[in-house]
């Protein structure tokens, strides 16, 4: 397993431009990377955070979905905590459109160096921008042991499903659809059983910073054990919708209400 590492913390007043260093090796690159890094919530900030913490990129471009008013009445505007995350740092930052045009510092799809990394971004990424990165060098990271619960809301199904075991998984991006591609590594964390859906993502945001730390550290090495899923495995995990949040007192006993609680328990 990784080693654990703090998350980086950002007072609200930092400003000015992130600046990188290009001299240390990583990867097996001899270079660092130059990542194209798509996401939109707080699990893929404290991916982005400890990628920067640990000083593994010369360039970093972010990518996130269009900020869009959400809730009753639509009166509440939803912004991406990873937007907000990359103006703090002053990362060059893209609005996610179709299509999509490749900022021009991945024009050179030849460089052993570019790197797409996504987490949580809820867009397919299409084929053409998957095939602009070198081989493998197209990630996503996914709160689940995949092939378990592929799909947008992992972490409710396994709370929701009674699982006691659960992780993350760093995965190839498959095109033209979700959590299907070759598995470069996981990392395995026990589920308790008093663990809710903030509890337990917390958790999994660390060990996928750590996980992701250590992939783009060794990368060789985690390419060469690279696996494809097992298909008798595969579960999904639906969106959340607002079904979901409905009790039905006439059949559903205690421990199915306390599972429900544990899952949800975040939208109250």
């Amino acid at each position: 397993m990784p080693a654990r590492y703090h998350i980086l913390r950002l007072s609200p007043g930092r400003t000015g431009r992130r600046a990188f260093s290009s001299t240390k090796a990583v990867g097996g690159t001899g270079k660092k990377w130059n990542i194209l890094f798509f996401g939109s919530d707080d699990f893929s900030c404290s991916i982005l955070e400890k990628v920067i913490q640990k000083d593994l990129a010369s360039h970093i471009h972010v990518v996130v979905p269009s900020s869009k008013r959400i809730g009753r009445n639509r009166q509440e505007l939803y912004i991406p905590e990873l937007l907000t995350l990359s103006q703090r740092l002053s990362l060059p930052t893209t609005t996610w459109t179709r299509p999509f045009t490749l900022p021009s510092t991945f024009s050179d799809t030849r460089s052993p160096t570019n790197l797409l990394l996504s987490a949580s971004f809820g867009h397919l990424i299409p084929s053409s921008v998957i095939d602009a990165f070198p081989h493998t060098q197209a990630l996503n990271v996914h709160p689940s042991l995949l092939p378990r619960w592929r799909g947008p809301a992992p972490v409710f199904w396994t709370l929701l499903n009674g699982d006691k075991h659960t992780g993350v998984t760093i995965q190839e991006l498959q095109k033209g659809a979700f959590d299907g591609g070759r598995i470069l590594g996981q990392v395995h964390t026990n589920v308790g059983l008093e663990d809710d859906y903030a509890i337990l993502l917390g958790r999994l945001k660390e060990s996928a910073g750590d996980l992701t730390v250590d992939v783009l550290k060794n990368f060789d090495k985690y390419k060469a054990q690279i696996q494809t899923q097992d298909m008798n495995g595969v579960s999904h995990a639906p969106k959340i919708t607002r079904d979901h949040a409905r009790i039905n007192w006439d059949e559903w006993d205690r421990a199915t209400l306390h599972l429900y609680n544990r899952a949800l328990r975040h939208k109250v």
